[in-house]
């Protein structure tokens, strides 16, 4: 993603307020954010926060955690959830391979991979985020009855995404590969993001692009 207006950094990261957490070591300083009594999901590569923030407003009794390498686009989605008043909303900074002794082991509900980079030079395979080292990572954070989504517009990467879930023992529950062709449904059950647009969702959609979308489940939940 191209990012414009970096010179607003300083003004969003201020105006996010404690929706913004600054490292990878605060996450599990918001106690409030990690009530045992809390679903939490989270979306990697959040971007600006438009699918996160229709979530939230759906779902407000689930806490949801948007994690992106670009600080200005966690800044931004932070403060455009405070300003909506979405308070089960966090956001973070952060490589996601960087996370694993930080986020709490089997904790989250739903994982959610939107439109991420497919890095489509066979060389750069493991910077894929459904590449197995990642796989492992949302493994470990997945609760017993987790899930994980995953929609993008690249017919080969998701290909290859579905054979990388297989082979590691996950099982891929649903596949769909015109997603919202006949119109995208008003259907809110079970927290799915499979209706829920993001910003390159929408323009892809405009384009006439074909968005593909999968549910798999890790071997520990079956």
């Amino acid at each position: 993603m191209r990012i414009r207006r970096q010179y607003r950094l300083p003004l969003y990261q201020q105006r996010a307020g404690n929706y913004l957490w600054n490292s990878a070591e605060s996450l599990l300083n918001d106690t409030d954010f990690w009530l045992p009594e809390k679903q939490v999901c989270m979306e990697v590569g959040c971007g600006r926060g438009a699918f996160l923030c229709q979530l939230a407003s759906q779902f407000p009794d689930i806490h949801f955690l948007g994690v992106d390498i670009e600080p200005y686009l966690t800044a931004f989605t932070a403060t455009r959830a405070r300003e909506a008043g979405l308070k089960n909303i966090r956001t973070l900074s952060a490589d996601i391979s960087t996370l694993m002794e930080h986020l709490p082991r089997h904790r989250l509900t739903r994982i959610y991979l939107n439109f991420s980079d497919p890095w489509p030079h066979r060389r750069h395979e493991k910077r894929r985020l459904t590449h197995p080292r990642f796989i492992q990572l949302y493994e470990r954070w997945l609760n017993k009855d987790g899930a994980l989504e995953q929609k993008t517009d690249n017919g080969p990467f998701f290909a290859w995404s579905i054979q990388q879930f297989q082979k590691v023992g996950w099982s891929v529950c649903e596949i769909e590969h015109h997603v919202g062709e006949n119109g995208l449904s008003t259907e809110t059950c079970s927290y799915s993001g499979k209706y829920i647009q993001t910003d390159f969702e929408a323009r892809f959609r405009q384009e006439g692009l074909t968005i593909h979308y999968l549910l798999a489940i890790p071997p520990k939940t079956l």
